[in-house]
């Protein structure tokens, strides 16, 4: 496989926890990698950009200028103490956020809210608070939000509720009415209800990566039909490994 676009990753934080097996396999030039159904490699023989996937991507910042690739951040930058149990303390990702933007620019910095969780410990005004309490420190270095609500599947489903459609649209009310203030671009990921005023996000987005590589020839608008149904992800190579994520989040769906 030799993929224009990397996506690092889906499967596990690698800016986080795995920058030098990151470098090191740039360097070879290629990563070996293992699905259910076989063993494969993905050459960076053709890579023209990188999309970054982190809750902590303050190991890989020193790091940055010896990535030979043009790339973007998602950085989900959420309020879970009780759920993502090895994160640095929000105010350091905090931070991170804005020393990040300082230095690569906000349009390369997208801000996910991912996923949106209520339960009995978190209701509707808690989430909103939470959103809004980080959304107030870092929309000036931002030009998007994305975010997505819960879906508890099995293992998950004792733990945090499914939202339902009147209450999805409270919150995207609710953020919406923030956002008079922020003025960001509001996209959810991979969700099947319609919001008006809210697009529905393509994370490994054609657009983005014109603003960022020019014009070119290479980049496709079809999408990647290896990505779930509502994804509107456009095609890419995922690398990195399921359960190697040291977050500890509860509600993984990778681990």
């Amino acid at each position: 496989m030799t993929p224009y676009i990397i996506s690092a990753s889906r499967r596990e934080d690698i800016p986080a926890w795995k920058v030098s097996w990151l470098l090191d396999r740039i360097k070879e030039g290629k990563v070996e990698m293992c699905s259910s159904f076989a063993e494969y490699e993905i050459s960076f023989e053709k890579v023209q950009l990188i999309v970054f996937w982190t809750k902590n991507p303050r190991p890989l910042m020193e790091h940055l200028k010896e990535i030979p690739f043009k790339y973007y951040f998602h950085y989900t930058l959420n309020d879970y103490p009780e759920y993502e149990l090895n994160v640095p303390p929000l105010n350091d990702r905090i931070q991170t956020f804005i020393d990040l933007s300082k230095m690569i620019g906000k349009k390369k910095l997208i801000w996910r809210y991912d996923p949106v969780i209520l339960n009995d410990q978190i209701s509707v005004d808690d989430i909103i608070k939470r959103i809004k309490n980080i959304g107030d420190q870092i929309y000036p270095y931002t030009e998007k939000l994305v975010f997505s609500f819960v879906d508890p599947y099995v293992k998950l489903k004792n733990q945090f509720n499914s939202i339902d459609n009147d209450t999805q649209l409270k919150i995207v009310n609710e953020l919406k009415k923030l956002n008079l203030s922020w003025n960001l671009e509001l996209a959810t990921c991979a969700e099947n209800n319609e919001f008006e005023g809210i697009e529905h996000n393509k994370c490994i987005d054609p657009e983005l990566v014109r603003r960022i590589c020019g014009n070119k020839r290479w980049i496709s608008d079809t999408k990647d039909k290896t990505q779930r149904k509502l994804c509107g992800c456009i095609q890419s190579a995922d690398i990195g490994s399921f359960r190697e994520c040291e977050h500890s989040c509860s509600y993984c769906y990778a681990k």
